[in-house]
């Protein structure tokens, strides 16, 4: 089995915004809002398991689930990925807490690639959505499509540039 290693990936101008995002949900649940308690629970769950397993190959994501353990040491099926079948190799992070239209879901943008035995897993961008489409997530991926064709064009740029989550 490889290691895993979560890169967010830094824009030009130093920020990066999935990991600013997540920082600003783990904000919202030390203000005491509980669905934001629960989802910063389930991120940190799903990137662990994730970090353990490592990520499927793309064409076989969306057939093997994830098994997340609870805080109790029970063992539970996460469906936390999701490729983009459009959109290869982009996959999607998904952790829903409660249902619409009152619930959250979060949303990652994610592409893997391997190197020196190490599965980087670079972050794009992340978003919640409070129901089904999004303008907002298309646009998402779009953007994620332009910085992959750009890693293509330079890897190292990216290794370099990204910082694990911690």
């Amino acid at each position: 089995m490889s290691k895993v290693k979560f890169v967010y990936v830094r824009r030009e101008d130093g920020s990066q915004p999935a990991l600013e995002f997540i920082a600003s949900i783990v904000q919202k649940a030390r203000q005491g809002h509980p669905y934001f308690n629960q989802m910063v629970i389930e991120i940190r769950n799903g990137i662990k398991a994730i970090e353990k397993a490592g990520i499927p190959p793309w064409n076989l994501i969306n057939e093997q689930p994830f098994y997340v353990e609870t805080p109790t040491g029970i063992s539970v099926k996460f469906e936390l990925l999701k490729r983009l079948e459009y959109n290869f190799p982009l996959v999607e992070f998904r952790v829903n807490v409660g249902s619409y239209p009152k619930g959250y879901a979060f949303r990652m943008v994610l592409f893997t690639h391997y190197y020196q035995g190490t599965e980087y897993v670079f972050v794009t961008n992340a978003m919640i959505k409070r129901q089904t489409s999004s303008v907002k997530f298309d646009e998402m991926v779009k953007e994620a499509t332009e910085i992959y064709k750009d890693f293509r064009q330079n890897p190292n740029k990216y290794y370099r540039m990204g910082d694990s989550y911690e």
